[in-house]
């Protein structure tokens, strides 16, 4: 138990630390021209399975990790040029293509399986894959700026790290 507590701990040091250096303009500086979007918050990271070797099957019958997002509001969102990123010093390693909405209240599942697939209207794959316990998570909306991010933990295999309604945290589940 005490073991648990000093991870989290550790992890939680570590989820700070990635958010002021990304605040501080080191991961996220939108680049010149571009405008920062008034969305960001508004779409969270919502569950992450970084062990699938046999729980979740992809479309074409692979057991990918994945991540899913959330639109915590009533409208639909575009997440068009939104960026995900397995490396928190890397702001969007994988962009979202134009015409990529989560409806109102929505959920959407992305792939993390190297597949590089960014047309919405099939499933949509990652450039990269996981790795518990060593990447964060990163959002970032079209501006450049994350609009959030968590580090992977170890999970037991065929689990995720879901969040918590009551504390927003993402926990094992």
């Amino acid at each position: 138990m005490k073991k648990n507590r000093l991870t989290m701990l550790f992890l939680g040091i570590v989820t700070l630390a990635v958010v002021i250096v990304y605040l501080a303009g080191g991961l996220g500086a939108a680049s010149e021209g571009s405008h920062q979007s008034t969305l960001s918050g508004r779409v969270v990271i919502n569950e992450i399975m970084a062990s699938n070797s046999g729980a979740v099957p992809a479309a074409d019958g692979g057991f990918y990790d994945w991540i899913e997002l959330y639109n915590t509001t009533g409208e639909d969102i575009d997440i068009s040029s939104w960026g995900l990123s397995d490396d928190a010093t890397v702001a969007a390693k994988w962009v979202f293509a134009g015409g990529t909405v989560i409806p109102a209240h929505g959920y959407l599942v992305v792939w993390c399986s190297d597949l590089d697939q960014t047309d919405p209207a099939g499933e949509l794959h990652t450039s990269f894959k996981l790795k518990a316990g060593q990447d964060t998570v990163v959002l970032s909306d079209n501006g450049g700026s994350m609009a959030d991010a968590v580090a992977v933990v170890t999970v037991s295999d065929g689990c995720t790290m879901a969040r918590n309604e009551q504390t927003g945290e993402l926990e094992e589940s």
